[in-house]
């Protein structure tokens, strides 16, 4: 359980300030870079309080974390996969 921890925040905290950097170079002024990353850094921030809340009542309902474990996989495929959308080129 502890290798599996580590690994996904190790994952999670090279994503994050990976996402806050993208509006740089996404943007041409520093107002509107701000304005994105400000953006970014709430919706994250949103996220991640609902996500223990939707643990909680997955858990109360079914009484063991078999769901949510595979809610974390899927989590995971998803960061994957967006992932590779941000590198391909337009």
């Amino acid at each position: 359980m502890w290798l599996a921890a580590a690994l996904i925040g190790v994952a999670l905290g090279g994503l994050f300030p990976i996402a806050l950097l993208l509006p740089l170079d996404a943007t041409d002024s520093a107002d509107e870079a701000n304005s994105w990353a400000a953006m970014t850094q709430s919706g994250g921030y949103l996220i991640s309080a609902f996500m223990p809340f939707i643990i909680g009542v997955v858990y109360d309902q079914t009484g063991n974390h078999d769901i949510t474990l595979w809610l974390f996989l899927a989590f995971v495929f998803f960061m994957i996969f967006f992932a590779y959308l941000l590198n391909r080129e337009p």
